[in-house]
């Protein structure tokens, strides 16, 4: 059955009403939504939402979702059944490398969550401008496409609908330098297009498109001809997602569409999510935040190990009974002697056998560096040693943490000056400003704050000509009292002659105020964001290698992630210092040291210096990875391995020395034996002896000595 036939045994009959889609344009300023579906083979616009904005570097969430919201419903005005699944257009500012930067993310999964709508994918603004003017001029493109915004200019060179660079610039007062500087960074070989092209979703570009007119380009840059300046409608960005975007999506949910195959604009579904996340940046609706949680993992508890107390068991001394009428007797010297020999025993046994040291030695180890080449593999099971392998379990673990920066960031508040300034028309056709017209005393800038009409000049009844005019509310473009001017003052109009047309201000323009504040800025956050990250992979190896003792782990950088991250204050925000917490997961790789060690044991061996032993503690591994595998289940590189040394002593005649000592003496002769030497701790047993009794067995054979190396 062909994939059309069987998409009509769904749909139904012909006569049913076609499936509705949503497409939301998102970018830091204005928000619009459009209603598109299938029909005749062919995406097709039912309604255009109204554009709402909103501020991306100020506004909350809850500001952001009540504007979709609006441009929404103004878009479903009327429907009797609203659609949910919807596609997203997002600024290339808002993505990298690994997809959806977290915040921007976070906006797109409450929009989705809050208002109940089910996300198809996502695709950059650029790209969707592009594939819709191959739609509309039948070939694709070749032209540097400016998107302007408030914050930012995006450049794409495009190349027979290919892009070749993408540069983002952060906007300025002079946007004329902006795109010369965005233009200078592409590394083109090649002559530049001759077609600069425009576009906003909020704007007008009129402005910015007469000066880059009047660039000289050809002394700046390689342009085979004088380069053509153009403008898009403001509703490009939107007609762009859902007519292009659309059809993409369109054909991945099983539509057959009549149009020449357009540039693909980087739109997948669900289905394509997962062989095509690097390549296209898109997520799904469970990375976007749907899918079902982990259950939280429990540590169990170690149960507590009891300490076994020995039952101490006392020496039952019975004195024989004396008969002293017996010792008066004959045999009075043999029993003496049989007195005499049991009170000699018991006190040899007291002095001799019953005494026992314990005496913990703590010195400054020795330590010894050997490198070799090592592999980490989770495949192998043994070690390799001709290979150079070494077991290893790849885990995931992840670590919390907060951090305090200074804000860096400045901005200046205050309020706009404002007044009423009238216009006048010399010439003999009535001119019409619109809301935003700038008007100009030197160096100040005002804006109209609506339409104006003025009417043309006429004749006075001498004949002299009267200009037309109107008067017209303005507000200065920036704000400060620099701005407050004095009644009387005249104004140009735009780029118009004096002769044309003319603005003066009969009252004072008043209002104006300006303050210098700290605030957040992009660079602290990126700064707290990055010197976090460090502290708690830190964190994460300390406290793996701190719980497993003789393990080592190596941290696959690469594949760190913040799951969780929550900030004091937003970006522009005002505030002296700046708090964030962050959670991170990682995968590790945990393998035992011993495995290591093994691997250089027979250089090791060659490489102790006389005089010194190895101690029995654990070894540390340092890994320098070279190469990681993409899965992370394999990394080569240079493995250091130091090995704690011990200085030698004479096991026989060192007992022999502490034998009796107490105090200090102890101290004095292991400090004189053993090189090193830093503290030491004796135990004498058995505990219940007098303390004048509390010294060294006279038993060398009694005095057991440990050495250990103190941790550097």
């Amino acid at each position: 059955m062909e994939i059309r036939d069987l998409l009509g045994k769904l749909k139904g009959k012909e006569k049913a009403e076609p499936k509705q889609f949503l497409a939301l344009v998102l970018t830091d300023e204005q928000v619009q939504a459009a209603i598109w579906q299938v029909v005749n083979e062919q995406t097709e616009i039912v309604a255009l939402g109204t554009p709402v904005e909103w501020d991306g570097d100020t506004g909350t969430t809850s500001e952001l979702i009540t504007a979709v919201d609006a441009t929404i419903s103004s878009a479903t005005e009327g429907m009797t059944q609203e659609p949910n699944e919807i596609i997203f257009g997002i600024l290339p500012s808002w993505t990298d490398k690994a997809g959806i930067l977290g915040s921007k993310r976070e906006f797109i999964k409450s929009i989705s969550r809050e208002l109940e709508l089910k996300p198809l994918g996502y695709v950059a603004i650029t790209d969707s401008v592009l594939s819709y003017l191959k739609m509309q001029e039948g070939t694709p493109t070749t032209s540097i496409l400016i998107q302007v915004s408030r914050d930012e200019l995006t450049l794409v060179l495009v190349r027979l609908g290919r892009i070749e660079n993408l540069e983002t610039i952060g906007r300025s007062d002079d946007v004329v330098t902006d795109v010369l500087e965005g233009i200078s960074r592409f590394k083109a070989s090649d002559n530049l297009p001759s077609r600069i092209i425009l576009f906003n979703n909020m704007h007008n570009l009129d402005e910015i498109s007469q000066s880059l007119v009047a660039v000289e380009w050809q002394n700046q840059f390689k342009f085979l001809h004088i380069p053509k300046v153009e403008t898009l409608p403001k509703d490009v960005a939107i007609k762009a997602l859902a007519l292009a975007g659309g059809s993409e999506v369109a054909k991945s949910l099983g539509f057959t569409l009549n149009e020449p195959e357009p540039q693909q604009a980087e739109v997948a579904t669900e289905e394509e999510i997962v062989e095509e996340r690097i390549e296209t940046g898109l997520v799904s609706p469970e990375e976007i935040g749907f899918g079902e949680e982990l259950e939280e993992v429990k540590e169990v508890p170690k149960e507590r190990k009891k300490i076994m107390i020995p039952k101490l068991t006392f020496l039952r001394i019975k004195i024989p009974k004396i008969d002293w009428q017996y010792l008066m007797g004959k045999k009075s010297t043999l029993l003496v002697l049989s007195i005499v020999m049991v009170l000699a025993g018991g006190a040899f046994w007291f002095a001799w056998i019953l005494p026992s040291a314990e005496v913990n030695v703590s010195v400054i180890p020795k330590i010894l560096d050997q490198e070799v080449d090592m592999t980490l593999s989770t495949t192998a099971s043994i070690v390799d040693i001709a290979g150079g392998v070494v077991p290893a379990k790849l885990e995931t673990t992840e670590a919390a943490g907060e951090k305090i920066v200074e804000t860096t960031g400045k901005k200046t508040v205050g309020e706009k000056t404002k007044g009423e300034v009238t216009i006048y028309n010399r010439t003999s056709l009535t001119k019409t400003f619109t809301k935003g017209t700038i008007i100009s005393k030197g160096s100040l800038k005002y804006t109209l704050d609506s339409d104006v009409s003025v009417a043309s000049k006429s004749a006075g009844s001498d004949y002299v000509d009267v200009p037309g005019k109107t008067n017209a509310s303005v507000t200065a473009t920036t704000l400060g009292n620099e701005n407050n001017l004095e009644a009387g003052s005249e104004f140009t109009i735009m780029n118009f002659g004096l002769d044309s047309y003319v603005a003066k201000n009969e009252s004072g323009l008043t209002g104006g105020t300006s303050e210098e504040i700290q605030v957040v800025a992009k660079e602290d956050q990126k700064s707290l964001v990055s010197s976090l990250t460090e502290e708690l992979l830190a964190q994460i190896t300390g406290n793996t290698q701190e719980s497993s003792p003789g393990e080592a782990v190596y941290l696959i950088v690469s594949t760190a992630k913040i799951s969780q991250e929550s900030y004091s204050a937003k970006i522009g925000e005002q505030a002296k210092t700046l708090q964030g917490n962050l959670t991170i997961t990682v995968s590790i790789l945990r393998y035992q040291t011993s495995d290591v060690t093994e691997l250089v044991n027979s250089s090791i061996d060659q490489a102790i210096p006389a005089g010194f032993v190895r101690a029995s503690t654990p070894s540390t591994v340092e890994l320098s990875a070279e190469t990681v595998s993409d899965t992370g289940s394999l990394v080569k590189g240079q493995a250091k391995v130091k090995i704690s040394l011990l200085p030698s002593w004479d096991a026989t005649s060192l007992p022999a020395k502490l034998k009796g000592k107490n105090g200090s003496e102890i101290g004095e002769v292991l400090q004189a034996e053993i090189p090193g030497f830093q503290a030491v701790s004796a135990t004498i047993a058995p505990l219940w002896l007098p303390p004048r009794f509390k010294t060294m067995p006279k038993n060398p054979k009694k005095i057991f000595i440990i050495v250990t190396p103190l941790a550097i």
